[in-house]
């Protein structure tokens, strides 16, 4: 279950937090999180298949992500990538600039997706549907998103996640507000990716950290992100390996303009 977990204004001097585990074919190469020669500055992976990427954040004090939706649709037979559509976000100036792009989108050329779109004022997420780009406005707390639902009123298939992520925040709490390490409130967020636990017992992809005995596809890498108001800059943590066995690197730092 590819995870995206987002910590809106929960922390006053850390009011983004973003918490991701991507899903993928292993045979999919990628780059790991790099800056890009780009103006705005973007730190960002690289889909080496299609050129586009799941996760960055720009000098802008912008943070994108896109999730692939698993649901069954009819879309155009050449679809472009989505992670391209997640790299045009992050090639916008500011939140507005990126919302009144999304209109103009053919939604057909794309396969089902969930994009986040969050910097420390406003964040939404947009997906596609029946020909259109939803948004949905997000309020200041906690919101999780996975690939097979991304809402409250998807039921109980996120109320786990969204319970070990609450509970990490309650940990993570005196950590960013009172001088604590960046070391370890990747620690705290790493043991909620790292759970084995499926949302159904007969779908071993449904797990956080997945791992589907025989299969070509499961967690690959997992991301955490701070961004910090003290010193305008985004912190950009990257493990490129399941985070249950796979070391976080020295985190990437891009200061916002």
């Amino acid at each position: 279950m590819c995870t995206l977990a987002l910590y809106l204004r929960q922390f006053e001097n850390f009011p983004l937090v973003i918490a991701a585990n991507r899903d993928e074919h292993f045979s999919r190469p990628t780059e790991a999180p790099k800056l890009w020669a780009a103006d705005p500055a973007i730190i960002a992976g690289k889909d080496l298949v299609a050129g586009g990427t799941w996760l960055g954040v720009n000098d802008r004090g912008i943070a994108a992500a896109v999730v692939n939706r698993r649901i069954q649709t009819e879309t155009n037979t050449s679809p472009r990538s989505r992670g391209l559509l997640c790299l045009d976000m992050l090639q916008a100036a500011t939140m507005a600039d990126a919302r009144a792009a999304l209109p103009y989108e053919d939604t057909g050329r794309y396969q089902p997706f969930l994009l986040l779109l969050a910097a420390a004022e406003a964040a939404f997420a947009a997906y596609n549907s029946a020909g259109e780009i939803q948004t949905l406005d997000l309020r200041a707390g906690l919101h999780v998103f996975s690939n097979t639902c991304f809402t409250e009123a998807d039921g109980t298939k996120l109320d786990r996640a969204r319970g070990l992520f609450a509970g990490a925040g309650e940990s993570l709490a005196p950590l960013l507000e009172n001088g604590g390490s960046l070391e370890a409130a990747v620690g705290v967020l790493r043991g909620v990716l790292s759970d084995h636990t499926p949302i159904e017992a007969s779908d071993t992809r449904g797990a956080l950290c997945a791992h589907i005995s025989g299969a070509n596809y499961g967690t690959v890498s997992s991301s955490i992100i701070f961004y910090s108001r003290s010193d305008n800059k985004f912190h950009f943590y990257h493990a490129p390996g399941p985070p249950c066995r796979t070391e976080y690197d020295a985190p990437a730092s891009l200061h916002v303009l």
